[in-house]
Protein backbone atom coordinates (compact mmCIF):
# COMPACT_ATOMS: atom_id res chain seq x y z
CA UNK A 1 0.00 0.00 0.00
CA UNK A 2 1.39 3.39 -0.96
CA UNK A 3 0.17 6.63 0.79
CA UNK A 4 1.00 9.45 -0.60
CA UNK A 5 3.41 12.22 1.64
CA UNK A 6 1.13 14.74 1.97
CA UNK A 7 -1.64 12.13 3.52
CA UNK A 8 0.68 10.45 5.96
CA UNK A 9 0.08 10.67 9.75
CA UNK A 10 -3.74 11.27 8.77
CA UNK A 11 -4.59 7.56 9.59
CA UNK A 12 -5.70 6.35 6.49
CA UNK A 13 -2.83 3.63 6.43
CA UNK A 14 -4.02 2.43 9.74
CA UNK A 15 -7.94 2.45 8.30
CA UNK A 16 -6.96 0.44 5.33
CA UNK A 17 -5.10 -1.96 7.03
CA UNK A 18 -7.90 -2.57 9.89
CA UNK A 19 -10.18 -3.28 6.53
CA UNK A 20 -7.83 -5.80 5.16
CA UNK A 21 -7.80 -7.62 8.00
CA UNK A 22 -11.70 -7.25 8.43
CA UNK A 23 -12.06 -9.08 5.22
CA UNK A 24 -9.22 -11.66 5.59
CA UNK A 25 -11.59 -12.97 8.71
CA UNK A 26 -14.54 -12.60 7.03
CA UNK A 27 -13.61 -14.45 4.02
CA UNK A 28 -13.59 -17.45 6.28
CA UNK A 29 -10.63 -19.48 4.58
CA UNK A 30 -7.44 -17.02 5.31
CA UNK A 31 -5.59 -18.44 9.14
CA UNK A 32 -2.56 -16.19 9.19
CA UNK A 33 -1.95 -12.73 7.37
CA UNK A 34 1.70 -11.66 7.47
CA UNK A 35 3.17 -8.18 7.16
CA UNK A 36 7.01 -7.12 6.85
CA UNK A 37 8.60 -3.16 7.52
CA UNK A 38 12.29 -2.06 7.06
CA UNK A 39 13.29 -1.34 10.96
CA UNK A 40 13.57 2.27 9.55
CA UNK A 41 9.96 2.91 8.47
CA UNK A 42 8.53 4.06 11.90
CA UNK A 43 5.12 4.82 9.83
CA UNK A 44 4.63 1.32 8.98
CA UNK A 45 5.56 -0.07 12.49
CA UNK A 46 3.38 2.06 13.95
CA UNK A 47 0.33 0.86 11.39
CA UNK A 48 1.84 -2.93 12.58
CA UNK A 49 1.52 -2.73 15.79
CA UNK A 50 -1.83 -0.19 16.05
CA UNK A 51 -3.97 -3.15 14.41
CA UNK A 52 -2.31 -5.96 16.64
CA UNK A 53 0.06 -7.30 14.39
CA UNK A 54 2.08 -9.62 16.99
CA UNK A 55 6.05 -9.14 15.91
CA UNK A 56 7.42 -12.77 15.20
CA UNK A 57 11.08 -12.13 14.08
CA UNK A 58 13.70 -10.28 12.44
CA UNK A 59 14.14 -12.23 8.78
CA UNK A 60 15.62 -11.57 5.41
CA UNK A 61 13.65 -10.47 2.21
CA UNK A 62 15.21 -11.55 -1.09
CA UNK A 63 12.66 -8.80 -2.90
CA UNK A 64 14.14 -5.90 -0.98
CA UNK A 65 17.86 -7.35 -0.03
CA UNK A 66 17.30 -6.35 3.65
CA UNK A 67 16.28 -7.78 6.76
CA UNK A 68 12.70 -6.84 8.30
CA UNK A 69 10.56 -7.09 11.44
CA UNK A 70 8.05 -10.08 10.37
CA UNK A 71 4.82 -9.78 12.13
CA UNK A 72 1.87 -12.76 11.86
CA UNK A 73 -1.48 -12.41 12.62
CA UNK A 74 -3.46 -15.58 13.12
CA UNK A 75 -7.13 -15.40 12.76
Amino acid sequence: MIIVKKSWGKGFATEAAYACVEIAINHGEVQVITASASPENKGSLKVLEKIGFPFKCMKWFEDTEQEELYYEYRI
